[in-house]
């Protein structure tokens, strides 16, 4: 309500600017100045709009309505198994994972699609994967706030140049919106 509040005082400000009640002065410094704290309120009054959505969206973030269906596979072992298991096993990503079972490697339906078929008996998958980096295995009962503060480090370690803003966190917020409603598109976010 605040937020809506800042928005109607930005339309004030700028009607004051413009309107200029007798007594006010004429200055175009002042009538500048004017449209300028408009613009400053307004855009404020935005963000805060776009902050209240995500603080009301982030207790329902939760990481599986996030994630595909992975299959953990290990390294030797061929890549047309491979697929044929996650076939199988309704996933449509391989998880390379150690002897303990612990996650180091993810293989891309892409690298998989640019693979001749003839050719996958023979290469394994640790062929076609890339190393997960620290930071980038979530435990898969991570939900809300806490599932933010994991992923951030990292995102901001993988894209330096980019901010975290709320314009990104609105494009993801309008994203989620449109998937509950049936009609997603995802938004490329853009640096600021």
């Amino acid at each position: 309500a605040a937020a809506w509040l800042g928005r109607v005082l930005a339309v004030g400000v700028l009607l004051l600017a413009v309107v200029k009640p007798s007594g006010f002065g004429s200055s175009a410094i002042g009538t500048a100045y004017l449209v300028i704290l408009a613009m400053f309120i307004w855009a404020n009054a935005s963000i805060a709009i776009t902050q209240a959505k995500v603080i009301g969206v982030l207790p329902g973030i939760d990481i599986r309505a996030l994630t595909r269906r992975a299959l953990p596979v290990t390294a030797e072992l061929p890549l047309a198994e491979a697929v044929r298991r996650a076939r199988e096993a309704g996933a449509r990503a391989l998880v390379v994972v150690d002897g303990n079972g612990r996650p180091n490697g993810i293989v891309s339906e892409a690298a998989v699609s640019a693979m001749p078929q003839q050719r996958q008996p023979w290469v394994p998958v640790s062929d076609l994967s890339r190393p997960i980096d620290d930071g980038l295995v979530l435990r898969a009962d991570m939900t809300g706030e806490a599932l933010v503060q994991a992923v951030a480090p990292t995102m901001r370690a993988r894209f330096p140049d980019w901010t975290i803003s709320d314009r990104a966190i609105a494009a993801e917020v309008k994203y989620m919106d449109q998937e509950l409603a049936g009609t997603k598109k995802r938004p490329i976010p853009q640096p600021d």
